[in-house]
């Protein structure tokens, strides 16, 4: 008899435990989701294999950086985190003297292409009337050829530091490279810049879509293959799942967790994902009826 109520008792423990493992809380409240390890059919008829914890993180072949292309004081800052920017819009101002050097310099080399063309008229004009000689003009398009490059090399300079045609450039006009969102602001007005410092002043993100970063264990690779179908669901919102596959997987394993990083792309147009997310990834195989 000793041993029937022994036996009673342990089954009452098993019991217990999953109780508790039906996904609420010792305090009553709901647990969050987890990642599984078993496999279920969704309601698709799909078959899912295993769940991993992720995180969302920006694409970054579409994160731009902005930093000061010369040295200057900062006058106006027109962007701040959080705004959403086209192409080309104005992000800040800078004071630049080395902007108003750039100026002169290619005000100079625009008129020594100038004076190039002269000689170089002046040369063909006398070749013509038996006066000159072939390497009188030569000379003067090997003139005009150095000229030219020199002119178009201070335009560059121009354009790279916010000036466009302008020839009264004193100032510097940071723009947007691409369009998206302002994720880092780093400067200020009053603040000196300088193009040596390497400073990221702005940081852009185009977030239509962002990349889901997970870590497989060594045991799952034979499942985790390119093309493989997911599905990815956050805290944020538990009633909606969002749908992608296997577009990358890393070289080589992390050496301590043995894992493999791998890699699904979302379209986020609606904006609801946000970057540093948590995420869970369940992995799908193709239908069950295509199994039997």
């Amino acid at each position: 008899m000793l041993i029937s109520l022994l036996v009673l008792c342990s089954g009452c423990g098993r019991r217990g435990v999953r109780a508790v493992a039906t996904g609420d809380d010792v305090d009553g409240r709901p647990a969050p989701p987890a990642p599984s390890h078993g496999v279920t059919a969704t309601a698709e008829g799909i078959q899912a294999t295993r769940s991993f914890a992720a995180n969302l993180e920006f694409d970054p072949d579409l994160v731009a950086v902005v930093s000061a292309p010369a040295r200057g004081l900062v006058e106006r800052v027109f962007a701040t985190e959080g705004d959403r920017v086209r192409k080309g819009d104005p992000l800040a101002e800078l004071k630049s003297v080395e902007a108003a050097g750039a100026r002169t310099s290619w005000s100079a080399r625009r008129a020594q292409l100038a004076l190039g063309h002269e000689d170089l008229a002046r040369a063909q004009r006398l070749l013509g009337v038996g006066a000159g000689s072939e390497r009188e003009l030569e000379q003067s398009l090997a003139g005009v050829g150095r000229a030219r490059a020199a002119e178009a090399h201070a335009a560059t300079l121009v354009r790279m530091l916010g000036g466009g045609g302008n020839l009264r450039l004193t100032s510097v006009t940071l723009t947007a490279p691409i369009s998206g969102t302002v994720v880092r602001r780093s400067l200020f007005p009053g603040e000196h810049v300088n193009a040596n410092d390497q400073k990221v002043l702005f940081m852009l993100a185009d977030t239509s879509r962002l990349l889901v970063m997970l870590d497989a264990p060594e045991a799952e690779l034979g499942r985790l293959k390119l093309g493989t179908a997911v599905e990815v669901s956050v805290f944020a919102y538990p009633d909606r799942v969002f749908r992608g596959s296997i577009e990358a997987t890393a070289a080589a394993l992390k050496r301590r967790s043995r894992t493999l990083p791998a890699r699904v792309s979302l379209n986020n147009e609606q904006g609801l994902l946000k970057a540093n997310m948590a995420a869970n990834v369940t992995l799908l195989e193709r239908p069950v009826s295509d199994q039997e």
